[in-house]
């Protein structure tokens, strides 16, 4: 799906997803980690999500502008690969 040209990096990104399973999306955090800018981190995330590997949870509430302002949950859909990749 994706020519990585920087494997190690991929990796790093990898891992720090999975270390915020289950939090709120904070894509520039993920970017340090990884040593990208946060446009590569949405690439990546988004073949990560297209994949089923991580499902991004769309906030909800009752007004919609809300809705649009707030930042989705990251979820890692494999919990067994997660917790492999944390140690």
């Amino acid at each position: 799906m994706l020519q990585i040209q920087d494997e190690s990096a991929f990796i790093k990104f990898v891992r720090a997803t999975a270390a915020c399973t289950g939090n709120i999306l904070n894509m520039s955090s993920i970017a340090e980690v990884c040593g990208k800018d946060v446009k590569t981190v949405q690439v990546w995330l988004s073949v990560l999500e297209r994949s089923g590997l991580v499902y991004l949870l769309q906030p909800y509430h009752n007004n919609f502008n809300t809705r649009l302002a707030r930042k989705p949950k990251l979820h890692f859909l494999d919990t067994g690969l997660a917790c492999w990749l944390l140690g």
